[in-house]
């Protein structure tokens, strides 16, 4: 893993790490990268805070992509998804961050009270997604050398 983390102040005191990216190799091959850019004057009219998200993976036979805009009256929310010359789309899926807080508190509640599940990551994945983190930030510290989040590397 290589990053370069930014620091956007957005009011005294208080500070983002954007613009960041950060690029990556999974051990079976597959490369990622996540770009973070920031737009602290763009206004952008929400009933949370003003935020667009864009998500692609793509591989050799295709792609999924994931546009999503906070922005009231800007985009819907749709999930696209092209392999072997054929796309499938879906528009205007629920993406009311109140729906799915309300969602994950019932599902939380739920296991803590039944063990019923499952719960999306182990505690092994979890440390694995904090290894990531971790590494992110040791390689912007080191000058965005390569630092692997790998344990036993």
């Amino acid at each position: 893993m290589r990053a370069w983390i930014g620091r956007t102040e957005i009011v005294p005191g208080i500070a983002v790490d954007a613009p960041s990216t950060l690029v990556w190799e999974h051990t079976n091959g597959v490369r990622g990268v996540w770009d973070i850019t920031l737009a602290p004057d763009l206004y952008l009219r929400s009933d949370y805070y003003t935020n667009d998200e864009r998500w692609e993976v793509t591989g050799s036979k295709g792609f999924a992509r994931v546009n999503r805009c906070t922005g009231r009256g800007i985009q819907q929310p749709s999930l696209e998804v092209y392999r072997d010359g054929e796309l499938r789309a879906w528009h205007a899926l629920d993406d009311d961050w109140a729906s799915s807080f309300r969602a994950s508190g019932r599902h939380w509640l739920n296991f803590l009270r039944t063990g019923d599940g499952p719960l999306l990551w182990s505690a092994e994945e979890a440390v694995d997604v904090l290894r990531f983190a971790l590494a992110a930030y040791a390689s912007n510290e080191a000058g965005g050398i390569g630092v692997s989040p790998d344990p036993t590397f």
